[in-house]
Formats: structure tokens, C-alpha cells, sequence
């Protein structure tokens, strides 16, 4: 009987030391299960009266990069803020020694040698460029002075050999022998080659080098009054006049081509000189003493008295802006 009561005590002890991991492992267990219960239907958990008492505390993240962060979200651990470590300040240089300035001193003075010396080359080098261009420029130019006189000569040549025949067509065909076209076009070709010679060599001698060009122009007037280019024969006649300083017979020729039924060409000329033409007077010629009487009793222009004297009378601006009357 004594021996039924020892089983019967060792058998409970053993269950007693049984029983608490088993009950500790039940609620392991239902931990485990509540877990992904609570992510699945975490969003669609209906709020309740014990929801939030149960409710685990929330996680807040830190804002600042230099926070550190030292909770886990899934452990559901609280975070704590640890502040960042602090800046390493570092001291400011030493003040620089006797050696290191006297090394900036010697190499502020080779910086400005160097210097120096890039300007002096640069300056040659712009010398020698500027020679050598001066030269080839001139070279260039004398090629180009010998290239052209060759031409002029040419040019020279070829205008005398054209005066020439000209000379000689028009000698052939003139008077009983003249064609009403091609006598005129010769005379008129000549004159230009006249006239171009001497304005090319003798510039400044216009006044008699360009008398035969006027002759031969004059002579087409007289001789081929229905000439198909009469209007550029008097053009070019009235500018040697006027090159020739014959101002008065210029403006006479350039009347008669803007107005001949008025202002008749060719005229007479004149009997002191038959070279030069006679000066026709206008209705408005007068004397050098006739004009000064003339100042003398109109010193004002005609017309511009009267209407000064109404200027005077126009009524001025008023005190309140109104302006006068424009006239």
C-alpha cells in the first residue's frame, strides 16, 4: 500500500513539470497564428471598442537623414531617436612661415618675368607675320599694276585701231555717200572714243581735248536731224559742254532736249568765235543792274509779305489751350 502512494506521488510530480511548457506552447502557437491574421485583414479590421486597446503602438520613422533609426518594424519594437555624432571641426592653418613667403615673393617676380616675356614674343611674332604679309601684298600688287597695264595697253591699241577705221568709214561715206543709219553710228561711235581717250589720258585738260567729240556730236545734229539716237546725241553733247566749262551752251542743249518745240537746236554760232554757239536769251535775262532794282524795290519775295502779315493777325493760344488756326 506504502509502495501504491510513492508511484502514485512521482507520477504527479512528473505531470506537473509536464504541463506548464505545454500550456506555454499553446500560446506560442495561437501567437503564431494571430500574426498573419492580423497582416491579412489588418486593412479591413473593423474598428471596435477593444480594437483599440489591442492596438500595438506605431513605428514613426525619423525625418532627418542623420537620425538614426533603431526599431524593426516587424518585431514591433519601439524607436528611439539617437542624435547624430558630432561634426569634426578641424582648426584653422598656421600662419605661413618666413620661407613659405619668401617662395611667394620669388614666384609673384617669375610670374611677371614670364609674363613680360610672353608679351615680347607675341609682339615679335606679330613683326615677323606682318612682314611677311607687307611683303607677299606687295608682290602681289606689283603683279596685279603689270597684269592691268598690259590690259591698258591693249585696251589703248584696240581704241586706236577702232578710231582708225572709224576715221577711214567715215571719210568713205559721208556727204553724197552717207547712209542715214550707219553714217550717224559711226560719227556717234567715234565721238565716244574721242571723248573716252581723253578723259582717260588727259583728264585734265577736258576743256580742249574734248573739242573733237563736240564737233562730231554738233555734226550729227546738223547733218541726221531724224537720227533714231538723237536724244543721246544732245545728252552727251550738253555734258562735254559743260565738262569743256561752256556752262551756257550746256544748258542751252539740254533745254532743246527736254523741250525742242520751244527751245530750237542747233543755232547759229557765235561771230566772235565759230567754234562756240550763239547764247540765245531767255524772257528772264536780264542785266546785272536790272536785278538790283529789282532787290531794291522787292526786298521780300512776291507773295511772302501778305502772308506774313496774316501770321501776324492769327488769333494766339488761349489761357484754356485752344490753339490757333493752322494756315
Amino acid at each position: 500500500m506504502r509502495r501504491l502512494f510513492l508511484v502514485g506521488g512521482l507520477l504527479s510530480a512528473v505531470w506537473l513539470c509536464f504541463v506548464p511548457d505545454a500550456r506555454s506552447q499553446d500560446a506560442g502557437a495561437g501567437a503564431a497564428a494571430a500574426k498573419p491574421a492580423a497582416k491579412k485583414g489588418g486593412k479591413a479590421a473593423k474598428p471596435g471598442a477593444d480594437a483599440g486597446a489591442d492596438a500595438a503602438p506605431v513605428n514613426l520613422r525619423p525625418t532627418q537623414e542623420s537620425e538614426i533609426w533603431t526599431g524593426t518594424a516587424d518585431a514591433g519594437a519601439v524607436s528611439t531617436y539617437v542624435p547624430p555624432p558630432p561634426r569634426r571641426v578641424t582648426p584653422p592653418p598656421p600662419p605661413p612661415t618666413p620661407e613659405q613667403l619668401k617662395g611667394l615673393q620669388q614666384l609673384q617676380v617669375e610670374a611677371v618675368e614670364y609674363e613680360k616675356s610672353a608679351k615680347d614674343y607675341r609682339d615679335a611674332i606679330t613683326r615677323i607675320v606682318q612682314h611677311h604679309y607687307e611683303d607677299k601684298r606687295r608682290r602681289m600688287l606689283a603683279s596685279l599694276d603689270g597684269e592691268i597695264e598690259v590690259d591698258k595697253k591693249a585696251l589703248r591699241e584696240a581704241r586706236e585701231e577702232a578710231i582708225k577705221r572709224l576715221e577711214e568709214f567715215v571719210s568713205r561715206y559721208s556727204g553724197a555717200n552717207a547712209h542715214p543709219e550707219n553714217t550717224p553710228d559711226a560719227i556717234f561711235r567715234l565721238a565716244a572714243l574721242y571723248e573716252e581717250r581723253v578723259r582717260g589720258d588727259s583728264p585734265d585738260e577736258l576743256g580742249g581735248g574734248l573739242k573733237q567729240a563736240i564737233d562730231l556730236y554738233k555734226r550729227v545734229i546738223r547733218e541726221f536731224p531724224n537720227y533714231r539716237e538723237l536724244a543721246g546725241i544732245y545728252y552727251y553733247l550738253g555734258h562735254a559742254l559743260n565738262d569743256s566749262n561752256r556752262i551756257d551752251e550746256a544748258h542751252q542743249v539740254w533745254r532743246s532736249l527736254v523741250c525742242h518745240n520751244k527751245y530750237a537746236y542747233p543755232v547759229p554760232p557765235d561771230p566772235k568765235d565759230p567754234s562756240k554757239d550763239t547764247i540765245v536769251r531767255l524772257p528772264q535775262d536780264h542785266e546785272e543792274d536790272f536785278w538790283r532794282g529789282w532787290e531794291n524795290a522787292h526786298p521780300n519775295p512776291i507773295g511772302f509779305a501778305g502772308r506774313g502779315r496774316a501770321l501776324a493777325k492769327a488769333p494766339k493760344a488761349g489761357k484754356k489751350g485752344g490753339a490757333a488756326p493752322m494756315q
